[in-house]
């Protein structure tokens, strides 16, 4: 997403590279401490680090990844928006873990308010999907687009991570051997929507997705069609 919306918006590549760098190295340290945190022993087909190295390890590479996402930024050429960016990417970093505080405030009970799993799902989801594009706006001097940019995105966030739990209902009720997860269908059902968890999940992610997709459309140079697709993509999985 970062990639291309920067060169959308005709960042030189060397500027949608460093952007796009810094972003997917934000992403890997929160996974990797998400997978420690969840005792997820597996990510993308292959042992997590925690479970191949052990927890201190764990805590040593997502600090690195985070170090790294930072350093990818000294890359980019205009120098002057760095303090905008560097702050940009703390800004959502806070975000994040905060939805990660928020997730692990509810170990040992049941959640029963879709509120509060929004909350948690936009601040843990929302903000990384986000900040690709918000980077690419920046850097490209369309800060007045940053509002609809965030609003798209978190949409696509919300939607994903609620697609994510439909697939890993049974599971996340079993705990599989690790923390219960927060997962939309459990709550729905604990807030008294019973068989009509499924439906409700899917109805609610249809509705964020068409919106990011109207969003999407309009924003500039074919900027956001990238994120349109995806969208579109997952309505068709839901």
């Amino acid at each position: 997403m970062a990639f291309d919306a920067g060169t959308a918006l005709g960042l030189e590549s060397r500027d949608a590279m460093a952007i796009s760098a810094a972003v997917e190295l934000l992403h890997n340290a929160s996974l990797v401490h998400d997978d420690l945190h969840d005792r997820e022993k597996t990510r993308r087909g292959q042992p997590s680090v925690w479970a191949a190295y052990g927890d201190e390890v764990a805590v040593c590479t997502g600090d690195l990844l985070l170090s790294a996402a930072y350093a990818a930024l000294s890359e980019i050429s205009n120098l002057q928006l760095l303090p905008k960016l560097l702050s940009l990417v703390h800004q959502r970093t806070v975000r994040v873990i905060c939805g990660q505080c928020i997730e692990l405030s509810t170990r040992g009970h049941q959640v029963e308010s879709m509120a509060f799993y929004e909350k948690m799902a936009l601040a843990k989801s929302g903000a990384l999907l986000s900040l690709p594009l918000e980077m690419a706006f920046l850097l490209a001097g369309k800060e007045a687009w940053l509002g609809e940019v965030r609003e798209a995105a978190e949409g696509f966030g919300l939607s994903y991570q609620v697609m994510d739990d439909i697939a890993d209902v049974e599971s996340d009720a079993a705990g599989d051997g690790g923390p219960r997860a927060v997962n939309a269908l459990l709550v729905l059902q604990a807030a008294g929507h019973g068989r009509n968890s499924l439906t409700v999940a899917r109805e609610m992610a249809l509705g964020h997705l068409k919106n990011t997709m109207e969003i999407a459309e309009r924003l500039p140079n074919g900027s956001g069609l990238f994120l349109k697709n995806l969208a579109l993509a997952l309505c068709q999985r839901f």
